[in-house]
């Protein structure tokens, strides 16, 4: 598993959160990334009152969502990805889960477009190494852990013929 994350200290709200959260000031915001390899993804994101200052292990008392993902891989460059997400407020409120919902929807939109031109230029022919930079570390770990994977199937695959 890989598991990327970072905080935002004492900034304002955003999307959901403002329209749920009830916030009246800055906030402290997360993300947690957990990549199961080969092809499971689960997001864990959300925001507290900056007064509140809680720790990483005490996320839960803010307000918070986890958006899971499945992904089936089509062929070498197409993927179908299922999703899903849990909250931890408006729970009794079916409109809030459809809003959130559109927001996931308009969010993950965003995101395919720009993961789309990525492979795009990673399948271009080139003549050097591409560049990495720190914040591909958790990219190319899990490329590495994918990589081995495939490897080993193809050994396997190898040793019964």
């Amino acid at each position: 598993m890989v598991e990327i994350s970072r905080w935002i200290r004492d900034s304002a709200p955003i999307g959901f959160f403002q329209a749920y959260g009830g916030f009246s000031g800055n906030v402290d915001r997360w993300h947690y990334y957990y990549l199961h390899a080969p092809c499971i993804a689960a997001i864990d994101f959300g925001s507290a009152d900056t007064a509140l200052a809680l720790p990483e292990d005490r996320r839960g008392e803010g307000i918070q969502i986890h958006a899971l993902h499945f992904m089936t891989p089509v062929n070498a460059t197409r993927t179908i990805d299922r999703w899903m997400h849990l909250r931890n407020t408006a729970v009794d409120d079916p409109a809030a889960g459809e809003r959130i919902s559109d927001l996931l929807r308009k969010a993950f939109a965003e995101d395919k477009a720009i993961l789309e031109a990525v492979q795009r230029k990673e399948l271009q022919p080139r003549d050097r190494p591409p560049v990495r930079v720190a914040i591909d570390a958790g990219a190319n770990h899990y490329r590495r852990i994918v990589a081995e994977m495939l490897a080993a199937e193809q050994d396997v695959a190898a040793a019964a013929e």
